[in-house]
Parts: structure tokens; C-alpha cells; sequence
């Protein structure tokens, strides 16, 4: 079945972030789209631009929230992209955001956020805090 099919009412620019982010697995685009999933998957699309300042301590507030939950989920969608970013650079498709760093520098911002995750998670950091980190590997350098 198609994904709007599955998904009506969600409009197309939402229905093309969730095809990106589930890989355009069906069955994980539903997850998404329930629950935080959606929410989690425009930001962490947003994050992958490169946000400073005050829309990055927005951003750090949306992510962190009341619970934990969204955060872990946050963190999952934006080591999916970077992956799915850094696949697409292969087939001659990069997305923007990819230019403004190395492929190898990309490849380790994957897993210095995979181990961020973890240790927020297991050390109960605050949890805006440790978005922040995040966004700022994020951010293009210089």
C-alpha cells in the first residue's frame, strides 16, 4: 500500500519525511507517525540543516520535553538520516546538508551521537543540555 493511503490526512511534505526517515519501510513510517515520531522526524530533518542560537534552544526544549522518550527517539532519527545522507552521497544524490562537512566527519558525528545517546540515557543527563551537544557537532563548521 502506499504511504498516503496508510497515512491519510498527513500532508505530502510529512508523508516525504517519513518515507526518508523509515526508509521507506511502511510499517516504521506508522510508528513515526504515531506518538512523538513525526514531531521528532521534522526536527531532526531541521537539526541536519544546522540550527544555532535561540531556534537551537527551541529545538533542544521540543526534543527534550517532559520525558525521555522523545529524545531517544530523536537521537535514532538523526544517526537514520546521517546514514541514509551519507548512502545517498554514493549514488550521486547527497542531500545539501551533507556538503558542508567530509563524508568521514559525517561518519563520526554518527557514532559520537550514538554514544551520546547512550550515555544521556544510562547517566540521566539533562536532557537539553545533551541535545544541544548534539546539534552543535551538527552545525556546519566555521
Amino acid at each position: 500500500a502506499d504511504m498516503a493511503s496508510l497515512l491519510p490526512g498527513i500532508p505530502e511534505a510529512d508523508l516525504d519525511i517519513l518515507r526518508r526517515i523509515a526508509g521507506g519501510s511502511p510499517g516504521r513510517a506508522l510508528q513515526l507517525a504515531a506518538g512523538d515520531g513525526l514531531a521528532m522526524a521534522r526536527l531532526a530533518e531541521e537539526a541536519l540543516g544546522g540550527v544555532a542560537g535561540a531556534r537551537a534552544v527551541a529545538v533542544a526544549e521540543q526534543v527534550a520535553g517532559r520525558e525521555a522518550g522523545p529524545m531517544g527517539i530523536f537521537f535514532a532519527l538523526l544517526r537514520t538520516a546521517l546514514a541514509a545522507g551519507v548512502r545517498a552521497a554514493a549514488t550521486g544524490r547527497p542531500p545539501t546538508w551533507l556538503g558542508t562537512r567530509p563524508l568521514g566527519e559525517w561518519s563520526e558525528i554518527w557514532g559520537r551521537i550514538g554514544a551520546h545517546a547512550r550515555t544521556a540515557e544510562v547517566l540521566n543527563l539533562e536532557r537539553k543540555q545533551a541535545v544541544l551537544v548534539a546539534l552543535g557537532w551538527l552545525r556546519a563548521p566555521g
